[in-house]
């Protein structure tokens, strides 16, 4: 879309593709082609905008970005025009969704040469708070070290405090968000047990995944699962585990705010019964569900559009090439049971936060008319007018600040559970909201939350001095290895000392004749060089237990 002024949108269309960083995979069917649409509807206003997909790959982040401003880019308007045409008029970056993606983003957008400014509408790894770093970016939602406390606060309030982490190991948001758990434990819930991490490293196939279900089982009494993974993981683990699970395997799943309040991920599964999940959310605009439904995917400038419904019905429009395995045609009202992404709203307030920041910062330093990015606009100035912007997030009529002095959000949680939808006869699962955390006060409402087949939260406890035991085991386990070890050495010295006395005595009885002068004192002094095994003065024994408490 064609403006006067450009915003670059950063959104990951496709799944990364695992086997070639620099490659896309499938197109995603969850929070992919329907986000992009959230980041392209600014009525009344002149603004250009342009998507770049990141395939949740930092590598091709970063590479696309470089195409865009070294000029390499053709212009997907038809026009056959190069990038470096709009390099003029780029206003800033709403984007990326994944840590991962925006570290790469907003490192190449500071070291560019002229910097850019980049919002967020969810990125929450604790490394991007660092401003030293990157000193331009900024997000409208908080840093995970918060989001740990707060899961963690959640497990010491339902007494589930023997613990397992099931997470993605390639993700940058998992890996960093299960770094910021293990050491908010260590440093304030010393009564929290991290019984084991389940690492995952995403695969195609469903069954490919049901190996997990073994490993929940080896810590079965750590039955709280906190679990750090995207949504398409989500879909396929679940899947592949739940229908193994029997009613002996009593796990409840308290999720991130990758999980979120999506129905996709909760339907048919019964079994994710009184599972908690952390959503990260906004209210939903009023104007996008019924702009999003009323697209038509052929006829749209998102030209994923038409394959984000493809994949996600299995069926084929008109003029489809890729008809193989599909149920048929597409119908017309095809996004007609289309709930929205919560994070669809997130992604609209960033765009209309950057918007704002620019439009009062031309106004200020390049005048009312302006329709262009003049030399005055500086991003530090950007920044710092980025600061003092308020939206009505919660369509409250009141508009409340969107940042903090540091330029993370704050935007709150709230926090789901599963459960059956007891209106209707059939196992249509919900969520029902049950908590929030929000101006660093948690608030659970623990009346409300069920768990099925009768169970308590109080049953799920760590094992009574799980850790004492743990730690008296592995030391009486190395006090018996030392002592192995300085016996094995003083038998082997007495055997040394045993072959150098019957080496002495048939010298000395021998070789009297020739040693005949040789004096008392100085055979005396020859023995006296033949430490006693069990001195523990001795320089062998001494060396035996500096070996031995070496290992």
């Amino acid at each position: 879309m064609e403006g006067d002024l450009y915003v670059i949108g950063m959104l990951s269309i496709h799944d990364q593709n695992t086997h070639s960083p620099l490659q896309c995979a499938a197109i995603k069917t969850l929070a992919g082609a329907d986000l992009a649409e959230a980041l392209d509807i600014l009525p009344g206003r002149k603004i250009g905008f342009l998507l770049i997909n990141t395939c949740s790959s930092p590598l091709l982040a970063r590479q696309r970005l470089l195409d865009l401003h070294t000029g390499r880019l053709v212009l997907p308007d038809g026009s056959m025009r190069n990038s470096s045409v709009i390099l003029p008029y780029i206003m800033g970056y709403v984007g990326a969704y994944a840590s991962g993606d925006s570290m790469a983003a907003a490192d190449t957008l500071t070291n560019i040469g002229t910097p850019f400014v980049q919002v967020s509408p969810a990125s929450t790894s604790p490394l991007l708070k660092d401003r030293s770093t990157y000193p331009y970016f900024m997000r409208l939602v908080p840093s995970d070290d918060i989001q740990a406390r707060v899961l963690l606060n959640v497990a010491v309030r339902l007494n589930a405090s023997y613990i397992q982490i099931m997470y993605d190991k390639t993700a940058v948001y998992a890996q960093t968000l299960v770094q910021t758990i293990q050491e908010t434990v260590k440093n304030n819930y010393a009564k929290v047990c991290i019984a084991q991490k389940i690492a995952i490293t995403p695969v195609n196939e469903v069954s490919e995944y049901k190996w997990i279900k073994d490993e929940l089982r080896k810590k079965s009494s750590a039955r709280l699962v906190i679990v750090v993974l995207y949504p398409t993981e989500i879909t396929k683990i679940m899947d592949a585990i739940l229908p193994e699970l029997t009613a002996n395997d009593n796990f409840f799943f308290l999720a991130s705010n990758s999980w979120g309040r999506r129905q996709a991920l909760i339907e048919d599964k019964t079994k994710l019964e009184g599972s908690l999940v952390f959503s990260q959310e906004i209210p939903q605009d009023q104007f996008f569900g019924s702009y999003f439904k009323s697209l038509d995917p052929t006829q749209t400038e998102n030209i994923w559009l038409r394959y984000f419904w493809e994949a996600r019905k299995n069926c084929f429009f008109n003029k489809s090439f890729e008809r193989k395995g599909k149920t048929g045609m597409c119908p017309d009202n095809v996004a007609a049971d289309y709930v929205d992404d919560p994070r669809a709203s997130l992604h609209i307030q960033a765009m209309y936060a950057l918007v704002i920041g620019v439009n009062q910062t031309l106004s200020r330093l390049c005048g009312p008319a302006a329709r262009s990015m003049c030399d005055a606009v500086h991003s530090d100035d950007l920044v710092k007018t980025l600061k003092t912007v308020k939206l009505d997030l919660y369509n409250t009529g009141e508009r409340t600040q969107v940042f903090d002095d540091n330029g993370d959000g704050l935007v709150g949680f709230k926090i789901l559970q599963v459960t059956r939808n007891r209106t209707v006869s059939d196992n249509t699962m919900v969520y029902k909201e049950v908590g929030s955390w929000k101006h660093d006060t948690l608030v659970l409402d623990e009346k409300s939350l069920t768990l099925p087949r009768g169970q308590t939260f109080t049953d799920i406890n760590c094992p009574e001095n799980t850790s004492a035991i743990v730690g008296l085991s592995v030391s009486l386990a190395a006090v018996f290895i030392i002592l192995a070890v300085i016996v094995i050495c003083l038998l082997r010295r007495l055997r040394q000392t045993a072959r150098r006395q019957a080496s002495t005595t048939y010298s000395t009885g021998h070789g009297a004749n020739n040693n005949s002068s040789m004096s008392a004192d100085s055979n005396s002094a020859d023995y006296s060089t033949v430490d006693s095994p069990y001195d523990p003065n001795s320089k062998e024994t001494r060396e035996c237990y500096r070996h031995a408490t070496s290992l």
